[in-house]
């Protein structure tokens, strides 16, 4: 059986909440009181701790998790081989891990300090700045060690009896202690002078995978991108339909993972259930209902652009323009906004393609032309009678049309 088929296997027997009095225990009760109900942590192998395939947060670059092959053995060799050289590649030189994981910091970043006058001059392309927060973390457990253990569930066995775990919570910080074992072994010794076994990481084990308790786990520690809450609203989606008997289809069988998701984009099918809209508000930390929609709109961009967004970390402000533009038009766009020396391509690769220096203008006039109809529709009677969510809706439709504007307009100068 495939690691993706067993992830997918866990994923269908995960517990979710039937009754607003389950989501509150959940959200609230569980997270006030984190030890309530778990086992007190424990060291686990970390090569039997297998990542979650449909965390929200994806610490992994698309670029590098494509050309890893999932097996948890592998990840302080194979895995970090490719993120090194990939960043290698990206920054045109080499990666001084080593000096982040035994002083803290790199001989560019002294550098940096000593000409201040010039510090913005180091500009740190996606696969690095994905890779320094796991370096950091890595170094920060080495000096001073981990105080928060992650959660895992057990879900198989292997053919020795050994247990085999999923993450629930903590991929960067499992991340981080490969990183620790690839660097400095099995064994080392701490900043403290202590004996550090860095091949297993304390960890409590949890009686089934819970995506609320996930989410908020998510959203309590550093703020997901629009891509990730897209992710988390539609798990959050999902789970209430799963508790009334509605099943989905499993991670493994779409070819891009963001299919996954994608099954619950039809608001009219998948409709929030009474008194859960609130729920799922509080639990992903936002502040308004309209939330819901504008995520749930974005599972709806083309693959590429999704891909990209993510490892960007492109604002969902940004990523709302996009919606309904073909793909290559979106991706130019998107392009733009990043500002990449090597030209993007669909597909993904950096080769270099014909020059659009017109693109950004073309779409921001089919933006514009797509529902420019609908606004002409609005009469005063029909604005009067919208609904809440409606009103915001359409104010948001303004602001995006004054912000194209305003880009057009300095085009043109």
């Amino acid at each position: 059986m495939s690691k993706m088929k067993r992830f997918a296997e866990a994923s269908a027997k995960h517990q979710t909440p039937t009754t607003l009095e389950e989501v509150d225990q959940q959200i609230y009760g569980a997270m006030r009181a984190p030890d309530a109900g778990r086992q007190v942590a424990r060291p686990i192998l970390i090569q039997t701790i297998y990542p979650d395939p449909i965390q929200p947060r994806r610490a992994i670059p698309s670029a590098v998790r494509d050309a890893w092959d999932g097996d948890p053995a592998t990840v302080a060799t194979d895995l970090f081989d490719v993120w090194l050289e990939k960043i290698a590649e990206e920054r045109g030189s080499p990666f001084e891990l080593a000096a982040y994981l035994s002083e803290g910091e790199t001989p560019r970043s002294q550098s940096d300090e000593a000409e201040s006058d010039d510090a913005d001059s180091v500009k740190r392309g996606a696969l690095e700045a994905a890779l320094l927060p796991v370096v950091e973390l890595a170094a920060s457990i080495r000096r001073t060690g981990l105080t928060n253990p992650i959660t895992v569930v057990k879900f198989s066995e292997d053919e020795n009896g050994t247990k085999l775990y999923r993450l629930e919570t903590g991929e960067r910080r499992w991340l981080a202690y490969h990183l620790l074992l690839r660097h400095f072994g099995k064994d080392d010794l701490n900043a403290k002078g202590e004996k550090q076994w860095w091949d297993r990481i304390p960890a409590r084990e949890v009686e089934g995978f819970n995506v609320w308790r996930q989410a908020s786990e998510n959203n309590a520690r550093q703020n997901l991108n629009a891509i990730a809450k897209a992710r988390q609203l539609a798990l959050l989606i999902m789970d209430l339909y799963q508790a009334q008997g509605i099943a989905f289809q499993p991670f493994d069988v779409f070819a891009h993972e963001q299919d996954y998701y994608k099954q619950v984009v039809d608001a009219n099918a998948y409709k929030i259930p009474r008194g859960m809209g609130e729920k799922i508000i509080s639990t992903m930390g936002a502040e308004h209902r309209n939330i819901i929609m504008r995520y749930r709109s974005l599972l709806e961009l083309p693959p590429s652009v999704w891909t990209i967004a993510d490892d960007y970390h492109l604002p969902e402000g940004k990523l709302r323009d996009l919606k309904g533009l073909p793909e290559e038009k979106a991706f130019a766009l998107i392009r733009s906004w990043i500002g990449e020396e090597q030209q993007l391509s669909p597909s993904g690769d950096t080769s270099p393609e014909r020059p659009l220096d017109n693109a950004p203008v073309s779409a921001a006039w089919s933006i514009m032309e797509r529902s420019m109809s609908m606004l002409h529709k609005l009469k005063p009677d029909k604005l009067k009678a919208m609904g809440q969510e409606d009103r915001q809706a359409v104010q948001e439709m303004i602001a995006t049309y004054r912000r194209l504007l305003d880009e057009i307009d300095d085009w043109l100068k």
